[in-house]
């Protein structure tokens, strides 16, 4: 009786020729000419919009707050990196601290070290969308009308130029996302490492990150499921579980490190989320029912999904579609699977 051995799969992470391939495509799209063009048009257009907020003295206290954090890191009575705060995220703060340093140097208002930052960023998620689709076959023409856009909505030229950290968060959002399709695709090293990344600096931005982690390792073990369709249980399950482990290890330590330092510093681990200023007494107007309109969200499962399906599809008409055609793809992965 002939005995057949199955040759190994090669891992996932070691695909044939996709981690040099994919390294010289990422290399050759950085330095284009087209992604320093429309990074700088992003920007220009951004910048102006935050220049034309301020001439109406139009500004969000939030983003000054964060600014003046910046600020007194290195330009109060007393300067020392604490000073950028234990109640947001503090990875907008700490890129903003170079911005405060150059606008004081060459005394103009440090206020606007958020709205550059915010500019920065906005220009720098077109140019990401903009790589995303040059590795499909889409055309040029749908491709730009697709950037434009995005990069014109309403909100994203607010939020591009209002010094909040929204567009930040969006940023790491992108590449997330982005970088971990690319890994689908390809399984290159770099995708992998950049995916991992910036759900890592996703963590210093916002908490909403930990949302975004999640439901990009539940895509993660989905993919490696389905990858590894052909392969018994015990094969599959390791090869999910050093994927999960390589991609989850940045995000938990950066969150871990945020943790750490408000225990050694503020005394308790939880600082940010239990202090007069924290989280918790941030949104207590919101769950003594103040604001009417999040009165049929707070402690209801279904009526925060109500309030969100609606705020959303109010922004992002589109996004309706979108799901379904989700809904679409995820339905015939699941039937080949099985």
């Amino acid at each position: 009786m002939a005995i057949q051995v199955r040759k190994p799969q090669e891992p996932l992470w070691v695909h044939r020729h996709s981690t040099v391939e994919g390294t010289h495509f990422l290399l050759r799209v950085l330095h284009g000419k087209e992604n320093s063009i429309l990074y700088a048009i992003g920007f220009l257009i951004y910048m102006g919009v935050a220049l034309y907020l301020r001439h109406l003295d139009l500004f969000i206290a939030d983003a000054n707050a964060r600014t003046a954090q910046a600020y007194f890191v290195l330009f109060s009575r007393d300067p020392h990196l604490a000073a950028i705060g234990f109640v947001w995220n503090p990875l907008p703060n700490l890129l903003q601290l170079p911005l405060v340093a150059l606008l004081q140097l060459l005394r103009h208002d440090t206020l606007l070290a958020g709205n550059v930052l915010t500019a920065l960023f906005g220009a720098a998620t077109l140019v990401v969308l903009n790589i995303a689709m040059r590795r499909t076959t889409m055309p040029a023409i749908l491709r730009w009308l697709l950037i434009t856009l995005f990069g014109l909505n309403p909100m994203v030229l607010l939020y591009s130029a209002n010094g909040m950290s929204e567009m930040l968060f969006v940023f790491a959002i992108v590449l997330a996302v982005s970088s971990f399709i690319w890994w689908v695709e390809t399984y290159s090293a770099s995708a992998f490492i950049l995916a991992s990344l910036a759900v890592t600096f996703a963590v210093q931005i916002r908490y909403e990150a930990m949302v975004v982690t999640a439901v990009i390792a539940f895509c993660l073990i989905i993919a490696c499921m389905v990858t590894n369709k052909e392969y018994g249980f015990r094969t599959v399950w390791q090869r999910v579980d050093s994927h999960l482990f390589l991609y989850i290890v940045g995000p938990i330590y950066s969150f871990g490190l945020w943790l750490f330092f408000n225990w050694t510093i503020m005394g308790t681990p939880l600082y940010f989320l239990q202090s007069v200023y924290g989280n918790t007494s941030q949104t207590a107007q919101f769950r003594s029912g103040a604001d009417s309109r999040l009165n049929s969200a707070i402690g209801s499962v279904l009526g925060t999904l109500n309030y969100m399906i609606e705020r959303t599809l109010w922004l992002f008409p589109a996004t309706g579609v979108l799901i379904v055609l989700a809904l679409f793809v995820f339905l015939s992965i699941y039937s080949s699977f099985r």
